[in-house]
Parts: C-alpha cells; sequence; structure tokens
C-alpha cells in the first residue's frame, strides 16, 4: 500500500490511483445526502453565482479556443452541420423516443449532409456516448 503525504502532486497521484473508486464514494453520498446538499446550495447561491461567473470568464476564451480547434479539425462536420441548419427543418418529434421537445438534428454520417435525424438532447447524448 502506498503512503500519500499531503501535496499537489501526491494528491493527484492518489486520485489517479483511487479514481473510481472516489467517485462511487461521491455518487453514493451524493445520493444519500441530497437534502443536504440543497441546502448547503440554497445557503450558498451567492458564492455560488460569483464562482461561476468568475469561472465563465476564465475559461470562456480557452472554449472558444478549443472550438476553433474542433472546427479546423473537422471541417466536413461543419459543412454537414451548416446544410443541415440553414436547408432542412427539424421535425416534429424525436425519432427514437417520440418526445415533443427540446429536438435536435444527428448525422448518422457527415458525409451525407442531407440525411438526417431528428432525435431529444437526451437521445443524441446517448448515441455519442456508444
Amino acid at each position: 500500500m502506498k503512503i500519500y503525504k499531503y501535496n499537489k502532486k501526491k494528491s493527484k497521484e492518489y486520485y489517479e490511483d483511487n479514481k473510481e473508486r472516489i467517485k462511487e464514494y461521491q455518487r453514493k453520498y451524493r445520493i444519500k445526502n441530497k437534502e443536504k446538499i440543497l441546502l448547503w446550495k440554497n445557503k450558498n447561491k451567492e458564492h455560488l453565482s460569483k464562482y461561476g461567473k468568475r469561472y465563465n470568464q476564465i475559461n470562456n476564451i480557452r472554449k472558444a479556443e478549443l472550438q476553433r480547434d474542433w472546427s479546423k479539425r473537422n471541417p466536413k462536420k461543419i459543412i454537414a452541420q451548416n446544410r443541415a441548419k440553414y436547408h432542412i427543418p427539424i421535425g416534429n418529434k424525436c425519432d427514437i423516443c417520440g418526445k415533443e421537445g427540446n429536438l435536435e438534428r444527428h448525422h448518422p454520417d457527415y458525409l451525407k449532409p442531407f440525411k438526417i435525424i431528428t432525435v431529444c438532447k437526451s437521445c443524441h447524448l446517448r448515441i455519442h456516448k456508444k
């Protein structure tokens, strides 16, 4: 068993060695203490709001850089998305589950930019997780 003294490097090392165990513990804690967490969030709304605004200020530049890099690496996807966005109307309901709200376009194949399916946000996330 490794012994970890507290410093940033060792803390990162510990986290990497025990990532799954830590995540499982955190998940169980959140389920067990939902009300406690909700009370804390309500009590600290102002602090969380300030933190969120500060985080966004710092990370918006980085986010824009990442989006620009992704666009340069994926020109065919950008072309397909733009063609679909401006030339194909979105459907009225999800083609997978039938929901009628929060709909998006999905390209099963970016080489066929006009062949899309209409999916809800949750189905779209599930498709991309596969």
